[in-house]
């Protein structure tokens, strides 16, 4: 009987874990939406930036 008291509350905790997880996450899904044509603009700079560093096989240039 205590093992299976043991299980309950493990499991119990491990889906306290989960809820925390996804709440987080949709909290930052959230804010990204809120800014979502700044978090646009920062993407595309940061891509534009990635392809003039890379030559077209795909290596890097220094």
């Amino acid at each position: 009987m205590i093992t299976f008291i043991r299980y309950c509350r493990i499991k119990a905790k491990e889906i306290k874990l989960k809820l925390a997880f996804y709440s987080f996450l949709e909290k930052g899904i959230k804010e990204f939406s809120k800014n979502k044509e700044t978090l646009q603009k920062k993407l595309i700079h940061e891509f534009a930036e990635i392809l003039s560093r890379t030559d077209r096989d795909g290596t890097e240039i220094e």
